[in-house]
């Protein structure tokens, strides 16, 4: 509570003296003192921690002024950002409700009642109060986000790309690459009723509003596996690879896959480990490992790995890869050993998440376009 207090007090003592020096010119002194005293007597509440008794006094008083209705759209905020939504819906609904309220005083509050319902999960009312608003007040961007927020929690992605569009209008705001995934992920809609003609016509309008995105070259490479073409999609996954590092450990599988069916599983590893010389990224090393154990070590990085063990500072699974390579060749150390190191290191590889969010940190095991924890679209790399 002492947070809200801090930025509380100031604003309600200025309030409440503002609106006491207004009304000394038409009022007796003893006619405004029942305003300081609410002010004070609801603030001694909140210093008590009696945060309920002191909605009492603020929401009951007969009249709410220009000065004080910004005082308690500033509560109700706090009460939100605390996770305190019931308390902040009883401001926001109060305060709404004031015929004494101006017109830009309305539509902020109007704002902050749907996100109040935003935050508790209600989202047909925050829609409707979003809607409502942009009624009146068309220009409202925040109205417009918030309403994106509540479109992509949803998964209504027409009423995404419609109003982060408006977005873009109103205020020449860089959303390509949101409207560009709303568009993938009406793709992939298509892909799971075998619409393919319209998974191509949504990626053209994808990649009209973000033509480096790596996605729509990973759904068109899903899409030739699927028309029996693995030689197309292995050369489409590997764009992907070369322009987005990050991504290979969602897409390895599926790679794998292509270059299988195509007859060029060969060229994969000699083709990754070109990827980790230009990218630098020691995951892509670990991919290219997987491929040396599972169909034999390639000339190229039989050369270069025990340089790369000498000078390198490798993640705990490319070593676990490198061990395992060594001890299928007997070297360096005893087999015994290295099998004991190698199951040690892979038991607790087990146990960690493959993916993290680059814009919070938020880590998980499956690979997600959008983060869960921050709402961030394409920040998702494997760890």
């Amino acid at each position: 509570m002492s947070e809200l207090l801090f930025l509380l007090l100031p604003i309600a003592f200025y309030s409440g003296w503002r609106a006491a020096g207004k009304s000394v010119r038409r009022q007796a002194p003893a006619e405004k003192r029942p305003l300081s005293d609410n002010f004070v007597k609801g603030v001694n509440y909140l210093l008590s921690e009696e945060p309920d008794k002191a909605l009492d006094v603020f929401l009951n008083r007969p009249e709410i002024d220009e000065y004080t209705a910004e005082t308690y759209l500033l509560l109700g905020n706090l009460f939100r950002n605390r996770g305190e939504v019931d308390r902040a819906l009883s401001v926001h609904q109060n305060l709404i409700g004031r015929a004494s309220l101006s017109r830009a005083q309305k539509s902020t509050t109007m704002l902050a009642l749907g996100k109040d319902f935003l935050a508790a999960g209600m989202m047909d009312r925050a829609e409707r109060v979003f809607t409502e608003l942009l009624q009146s007040h068309p220009e409202d961007v925040e109205a417009r986000r918030s309403l994106r927020n509540i479109y992509e929690q949803t998964l209504e992605w027409e009423k995404a790309i419609e109003v982060t569009q408006a977005v873009h209008r109103l205020n020449n705001e860089n959303v390509g690459h949101l409207i560009a995934n709303y568009y993938c992920e009406l793709a992939d809609i298509a892909i799971d009723t075998g619409h393919l003609q319209t998974v191509h016509d949504y990626l053209v309008l994808a990649e009209q509003y973000h033509p480096q995105s790596t996605r729509t070259t990973i759904i068109r490479a899903h899409v030739s596996m699927l028309r029996h073409q693995p030689e197309k999609a292995g050369l489409l996954y590997l764009e992907a690879a070369q322009h987005s590092p990050g991504l290979l450990g969602m897409i390895f599988p599926d790679m794998v896959e292509a270059y299988q069916q195509s007859g060029r599983i060969d060229a994969l590893q000699d083709q990754l480990f070109e990827i980790y010389q230009q990218s630098a990224d020691v995951k892509v090393l670990e991919f290219t490992l997987r491929l040396a154990i599972d169909y034999g070590l390639s000339e190229l990085v039989k050369r270069d790995l025990p340089d790369l063990l000498a000078h390198k500072q490798l993640n705990v699974r490319t070593i676990s890869k490198a061990l395992t390579l060594f001890n299928h060749q007997d070297i360096a150390t005893p087999q015994d050993s290295l099998q004991l190191v190698d199951q040690a290191i892979s038991n607790h590889l087990l146990t960690q998440p493959g993916f993290q969010c680059q814009h919070c940190g938020y880590k998980m095991h499956d690979y997600l376009w959008r983060c869960p924890a921050c709402s961030q679209w394409d920040e998702i790399t494997h760890i």
